[in-house]
């Protein structure tokens, strides 16, 4: 019973990051990576150093604008992929230590409805 409420909880959780990567206005920071890494050549993923810069992140997004075009959703799609890790990671780790009881949910509920982890998943 636990075990299938925090399914549908993550679903839930992972659906509305969905709707948010889809809604959302780029924000300051997607607009500054573009423009100084992904706007560019492959070099610039390797040559430059910069706090915003994260590589892998960085990459994945070159990827993606790179299959799927330009929009906001596809500068997004790496940080969705990283997020159903983060959901699957939060759901196996609250049943490896609390198994599927009561606090199995309550740990996959705190871990996944953090308001700033909700803000990475999607943004």
């Amino acid at each position: 019973m636990y075990r299938r409420a925090a399914i549908i909880l993550l679903i839930v959780v992972f659906s509305v990051n969905v709707f948010r990567a889809w809604t959302q206005s780029i924000t300051a920071d997607e607009a500054f990576t573009h423009g100084l890494f992904l706007g560019g050549f492959w070099d610039a993923l390797f040559n430059s150093f910069d706090a915003c810069h994260h590589v892998l992140h960085t990459i994945l997004c070159k990827l993606s604008i790179s299959l799927f075009g330009l929009s906001e959703f596809t500068l997004r799609i790496p940080s969705l992929l990283g997020g159903v890790l983060y959901l699957l990671a939060a759901f196996r780790l609250s049943r490896h230590l609390f198994g599927e009881g009561p606090l199995f949910l309550l740990s996959t509920g705190l871990l996944s409805l953090n308001p700033l982890i909700l803000d990475m998943l999607s943004a």
